[in-house]
């Protein structure tokens, strides 16, 4: 019941955080709309078309951002396409979230007389308004979308974190030089650097809170790959996504006005005082790893090489549960394996490693990296340039009944030619596999009875 309390206390406050974190972008929006108006009436002292194109699209990044924030707070973001709201959510929270520190730092250095960007220096209260609507979305945002995910995917983090088991380590590595060279820069070190005095104090603050957040977001990443994370799982998934959105979102948004800069030719007084192509190196890697990491949280099965098998059992999921947890006794209902072995002779749980021999196929050693008592487990096995992970699952049907999926996938390298060589045999391995629980599961039912 406490939990139960605690987790309906949480989504309360994520609603409430994602009405605030619209209400906070209002002002914004309202203020960007009267800039663009003032320039129409030729109350702008500048180049007016760029002003105008630059604030219409910021216009229509706050109305998205505010409609965001709604969805994740209102009942009617439940029943909304996913693939868009998560997206949305995905860089809203790596564009916000995670310059939280670098806006705190930066209202203590700014200064308040700065005028608004419309040829006037006494609207103090609109900077004040605009600086107020970036903390407030980027902290509902990060109340917010975690409540909503939970709400609308209980197990989210879990899966996410399965499904990163094993995966490619290219963009921990992307994300570690980023972060590396980020913050040397914000240490003082001129490397890289054509214009090394050219470094205001927010510079150095920007860059050292992106490139902690990429460190952040590499450990992350490598002890949910490594499969080093036995506890607080939800905390290593965050930390990977909120960094993932930040490094796509920042260094993308980015990355166009240093292309347009390089394209024209540096100037003497240029805003940023990086190498060009060091810049463009920097970003490319950076959109790269973020992209790779939530590729690796989504895990996209490959058709060519994975095949997924699900049938209803007459057996209560405990039942089916004590039978597929007792490995070792898995050549006794099933002939597709001749010989079951855990390593250590330990109970079986999650970092277990299980040698396995069935016909026709060289033995393996299995991990598990997943484990839930009741609900199932994952595990994998590595040979030179194939990745294959196995995972069986079950759930609560009708009555006393449960729903039993087993599936199978090949990663790597070489595992679409492995998978041409040996899919026959998997198939009706897994399928044998299937057949033989199911059996083996129902007829402890009966002799119970």
């Amino acid at each position: 019941m406490r939990q139960l309390v605690t987790a309906g206390g949480f989504d309360r406050i994520g609603r409430w955080a994602g009405y605030g974190a619209a209400l906070a972008m209002t002002p914004y929006l309202l203020i960007k709309v009267s800039w663009v108006a003032q320039a129409l009436a030729g109350r702008y002292d500048g180049d007016a078309t760029a002003f105008m194109a630059l604030n219409i699209v910021t216009i229509g990044m706050a109305a998205v951002a505010i409609l965001v924030a709604l969805a994740l707070a209102r009942p009617w973001g439940q029943r909304v396409r996913a693939t868009p709201l998560v997206v949305g959510g995905w860089l809203g929270g790596g564009f916000l979230v995670s310059a939280l520190p670098y806006l705190a730092v930066q209202a203590f250095l700014s200064d308040p007389t700065e005028g608004a960007g419309t040829g006037s220096s006494g609207a103090s209260w609109e900077m004040a308004l605009l600086q107020t609507a970036f903390v407030g979305m980027g902290a509902g945002l990060a109340l917010a979308l975690p409540a909503y995910v939970v709400r609308r995917w209980p197990a989210a983090a879990r899966v996410a974190a399965a499904r990163a088991a094993g995966g490619r380590l290219w963009p921990a590595a992307g994300a570690a030089l980023v972060g590396v060279v980020l913050l040397q820069w914000a240490a003082g070190s001129p490397l890289g650097l054509t214009v090394p005095g050219d470094r205001a104090p927010h510079w150095h603050v920007f860059h050292a809170v992106l490139g902690g957040w990429a460190l952040v977001g590499a450990a992350g990443y490598l002890a949910l790959v490594r499969h080093r994370i036995r506890r607080a799982a939800w905390l290593a998934v965050g930390a990977v996504w909120l960094t993932s959105g930040a490094l796509v979102a920042w260094h993308g948004w980015k990355l166009p006005f240093i292309l347009v800069a390089g394209a024209a030719g540096r100037p003497e007084d240029s805003w940023f005082p990086e190498h060009l192509g060091l810049l463009v190196v920097i970003h490319v890697v950076a959109v790269a790893a973020g992209l790779g990491m939530m590729s690796t949280l989504r895990g996209r099965r490959d058709r060519a090489t994975s095949y997924v098998v699900s049938r209803e059992l007459d057996a209560p999921v405990e039942v089916v549960w004590q039978v597929l947890s007792d490995v070792e006794a898995m050549p006794r209902w099933t002939p597709s394996m001749t010989r079951v072995s855990i390593v250590g002779g330990r109970p079986l749980g999650l970092g277990s490693r299980v040698r396995i021999w069935q016909p026709k196929l060289l033995p393996a050693t299995w991990t598990v990296h997943d484990w839930r008592p009741v609900a199932g487990f994952a595990w994998h096995s590595r040979t030179p340039g194939v990745h294959t992970i196995a995972t069986h699952r079950i759930l609560p049907a009708d009555g006393r009944r449960s729903e039993l999926t087993l599936s199978i996938e090949m990663r790597g390298a070489f595992a679409r030619p492995m998978w041409r060589m040996v899919a026959g045999t998997v198939r009706r391995y897994v399928d044998l596999e299937l057949a033989g629980l199911a059996e083996a599961a129902e007829q402890s039912v009966q002799s119970a009875e």
